[in-house]
């Protein structure tokens, strides 16, 4: 099937989100360039795209040059594309009738200090959940708020 016509990425949200200030002409014709260099292939029984297990491309290397290009992890526009909502202590609320929360934020290893020791309620939370950048893989997990009280 000829995927210039299919656009077989457009019911993955995956690479629109992560490209979401291009147009999808933009993002066909960049498929289409690394599909050419055979650098990427279309895998239709998936429906997914994936790097060619045949090339040599050093994908790696490719992320850590990228990465070191990088301006940085824009957190608030990371957190706002996530669509974070707040934590609710649901039990507390059974048992006491208090609605207690806890917002959810994201930020670096070297801003979680900064984000502790400057926290205070805005919307009336207790306390907020701040996730690391690699929340998914280790223990970057911070929880800072008013001890419960």
């Amino acid at each position: 099937m000829d995927t210039r016509t299919r656009r077989p990425w457009s019911k993955s949200s995956g690479i629109r989100a992560l490209f979401y200030d291009k147009t999808r002409d933009d993002l066909d014709i960049a498929l289409q360039k690394l599909a050419g260099l055979k650098v990427a292939l279309f895998k239709s029984y998936t429906g997914a795209w994936s790097v060619f297990e045949g090339s040599d491309f050093d994908i790696d290397a490719a992320i850590a040059q990228a990465l070191a290009a990088s301006p940085g992890v824009d957190y608030a526009r990371l957190a706002q594309l996530m669509g974070l909502h707040p934590v609710v202590a649901k039990r507390h609320y059974h048992e006491t009738g208090s609605m207690r929360w806890m917002e959810l934020s994201l930020c670096s290893i070297e801003q979680a200090e900064k984000v502790a020791a400057d926290f205070r309620p805005k919307k009336g939370e207790f306390g907020t959940f701040s996730r690391g950048p690699y929340w998914r893989t280790g223990p970057a997990d911070r929880v800072w708020g008013d001890g419960g009280h």
